[in-house]
């Protein structure tokens, strides 16, 4: 019902675009407004926030959520609750919680999308199956910008899609994140 075995323009071989296939079993004028916070339903992606196929939470919300999202405290990132307006730009917003990662930011060789300000690049702002909210598995995440190496031998952290076992995420003082 939801994909095509073979084909598909769509993501994930979906029959329709995620709203449209969502909306095809749930109303949005029917769905509780609460907990959505005044996001238009009718054109919004679901799968940033619900698990299309199983969860342990209620409402097949994904198993880590941001702590803002989670408290419903859409100010702290949101100029307005059910808007998509930030209040600040990436990464600044971002350091505001996580001034951590400044220090590895400003380190002699950050990673391009977090010192650009591209952190949702990585991490998904709401929710994610992911640990630290990656919006993926992190060796497919890794290989959406770096391409995969050629060869049959491989190291094994590489082979695993362990790449933070050598490299560091945000930022390193040694050529290639290392």
């Amino acid at each position: 019902a939801c994909h095509s075995p073979h084909q598909s323009p769509n993501r994930s071989l979906l029959t329709k675009a995620t709203s449209e296939l969502c909306q095809g079993c749930h109303d949005p004028a029917v769905i509780p407004s609460e907990p959505h916070r005044g996001i238009n339903l009718v054109s919004a992606d679901c799968t940033q926030c619900h698990d299309p196929h199983a969860s342990d939470r209620d409402g097949l919300i994904k198993s880590n959520a941001h702590a803002p999202f989670s408290d419903g405290s859409c100010d702290a990132c949101h100029t307005e609750p059910g808007s998509v307006t930030l209040s600040a730009a990436q990464p600044d917003l971002c350091l505001t919680c996580h001034e951590d990662l400044q220090t590895q930011l400003a380190l002699t060789v950050p990673h391009a999308p977090a010192v650009g300000g591209e952190c949702t690049a990585c991490h998904s702002a709401h929710t994610s199956n992911e640990q630290h909210l990656l919006n993926g598995r992190l060796s497919t995440l890794c290989e959406s910008c770096h391409e995969k190496s050629a060869g049959t031998h491989r190291h094994d952290p590489y082979e695993e899609g362990n790449c933070e076992r050598c490299h560091e995420p945000h930022g390193s003082s040694n050529p290639a994140l290392l």
